[in-house]
């Protein structure tokens, strides 16, 4: 029999978690998966506070924050409920301790398929606040695919994928791999790659061909498109591409360096980050 899978959902109960909510209810309810909802209460006190009373504030906010756990789970239910045709089993957690370290250990402890986390905030300057410090501290640590939902995005079944790929470090059978999580949806997957440099476009073509042979090889069904396009500026090529091709889900793989670290981390010349109202699925090593 094969096994469910299993989504982490962590929530602070803010309306772009409520968004989030949603979008994974609809989700699940594709895919056939579980749903696990987490929230993490932080320490209630000052540094200077005797442990006695921290343990005493941090025990009224777990009691508070219970009860409000239990109505995000029921009104997004409710939201959606005549949408679902196999409503996900949910179950909740809550733990203390700080969000990033907790989600992580948690998706790990409870063998995690995807963490589905919500983002804030858009037209900022960096990856911290576009994904929020929280989800953008998931997505570099966790161990298993984090899908980041835009506060303002809808469910739409993700037909349109793009993968965007800088064909030095990914490789094509952890993609693929990655990539069952969304073969309930028989997308079209565009493997996209932008090139800065005109020698080495010929090298890029046949990276692409060879990493989409090997996808249709791996899945008959799979329908991949190349793109092997010049690009002057990453994030306004990156975000032209999804708008024209309509793309419903980026998708991006992070090995331990290179694109990520290209696309998200500050350099002494740029910081590069990537403002998109689709959502975003960094794959993991």
């Amino acid at each position: 029999m094969k096994k469910s899978k299993k989504i982490l959902f962590p929530t602070d109960f803010s309306e772009p978690a409520a968004n989030a909510f949603r979008y994974a209810l609809l989700l699940a309810d594709k895919m056939k998966a579980n749903i696990e909802v987490l929230h993490v209460v932080f320490p209630q006190g000052e540094s200077l506070d005797f442990p006695v009373m921290v343990a005493q504030r941090t025990q009224h906010q777990i009691e508070a924050d219970r009860v409000q756990l239990s109505r995000f789970i029921e009104n997004g239910m409710t939201q959606v409920l005549e949408q679902l045709k196999n409503a996900p089993n949910i179950t909740s957690d809550m733990e203390v301790g700080a969000p990033t370290s907790e989600i992580v250990r948690i998706a790990q402890r409870d063998y995690a398929d995807l963490i589905i986390i919500g983002s804030r905030g858009e037209n900022r300057s960096r990856i911290e606040k576009w994904m929020g410090s929280v989800a953008a501290s998931v997505v570099e640590r966790a161990h298993c695919p984090v899908l980041v939902i835009p506060e303002d995005a809808l469910f739409e079944d993700p037909l349109e994928v793009a993968y965007a790929s800088n064909l030095l470090q990914a490789d094509p059978y952890e993609v693929w791999k990655s990539l069952q999580l969304l073969e309930v949806f028989k997308p079209l997957i565009h493997l996209v790659h932008f090139n800065f440099n005109k020698d080495g476009a010929l090298y890029a073509h046949q990276e692409l061909k060879d990493m989409e042979a090997f996808l249709e090889n791996q899945s008959p069904d799979t329908k991949v498109e190349i793109h092997n396009i010049p690009a002057k500026d990453l994030e306004s090529d990156l975000n032209d591409f999804i708008k024209n091709q309509q793309v419903d889900l980026l998708v991006m793989y992070q090995p331990e360096h290179s694109l990520w670290e290209r696309l998200f981390a500050k350099s002494v010349t740029k910081q590069m980050a990537i403002h998109t109202k689709v959502p975003f699925l960094v794959l993991k090593k």
